[in-house]
């Protein structure tokens, strides 16, 4: 199966805030009705508010066990 999110966070900081997005397409694999495997890039842009933009891609992998 194939999953994909977005979201948009605020952020406070002291009295600055600013905004960050990302994007998680995902990929996994239903092994049974209680197992589940999962794969992600989750990729995180920052600094929306600000002269400065950051950006972060981070990979995960994921079992679900349902006991």
């Amino acid at each position: 199966y194939l999953k994909i999110s977005n979201e948009l966070l605020r952020a406070w900081e002291g009295t600055a805030h600013d905004f960050e997005g990302s994007v998680v397409p995902t990929l996994g694999y239903a092994i049974t009705d209680s197992n589940k495997l999962e794969t992600a890039i989750d990729y995180r842009l920052d600094g929306l508010r600000s002269d400065r933009l950051r950006h972060t891609v981070w990979w995960a992998v994921t079992w679900y066990v349902s006991l």
